[in-house]
């Protein structure tokens, strides 16, 4: 009986330690299937989170790009109207300068007559001192060629 009993006790151990064993193994168990059940249900959100922030960032990226067309027609007529700008100054610079050249050469006439008329008036008194100085010839030379004498 003596064995039976040592069975029985032996058995009864046994018994206790595949509890403890099992106990510990379902712990084990339990405790990685709920750490892969985290992970699994933590991926998925940060997928779901992920897919919400890409749907989000294609329409951000569709409205950049619009708004990047948009900045790219506002310079496009900026430079449109700052060609118009400076052709219109072309133009008027050119009308200002064909002004200056009028006014210039209308001057430069008024000069040209003014000096030929002083050199015609220059002319004439040359002209008429000459006659003059005839005159005056003539005249000393009838003095002086006449019978009469003035002493």
């Amino acid at each position: 009986m003596e064995n039976m009993d040592a069975f029985k006790g032996n058995a009864q151990r046994q018994r206790s330690e595949q509890k403890s064993v099992n106990n510990i193994l379902t712990t084990v168990v339990a405790t990685v299937s709920l750490v892969f059940l985290t992970f699994f249900g933590l991926a998925a959100y940060g997928g779901y989170v992920l897919y919400g922030e890409l749907g989000q960032q294609k329409i951000t990226t569709a409205q950049m790009r619009e708004d990047l067309l948009k900045q790219i027609r506002g310079t496009q007529d900026e430079l449109a109207q700052t060609r118009e700008a400076l052709e219109k100054q072309g133009d008027q610079h050119r009308i200002l300068i064909s002004r200056m050249n009028l006014d210039w050469n209308a001057k430069m006439d008024a000069v040209q007559n003014k000096m030929a008329t002083e050199k015609k008036l220059r002319d004439a008194e040359s002209r008429m001192r000459a006659q003059e100085i005839r005159a005056l010839r003539e005249r000393l030379s009838q003095v002086e060629n006449s019978p009469r004498s003035f002493r």
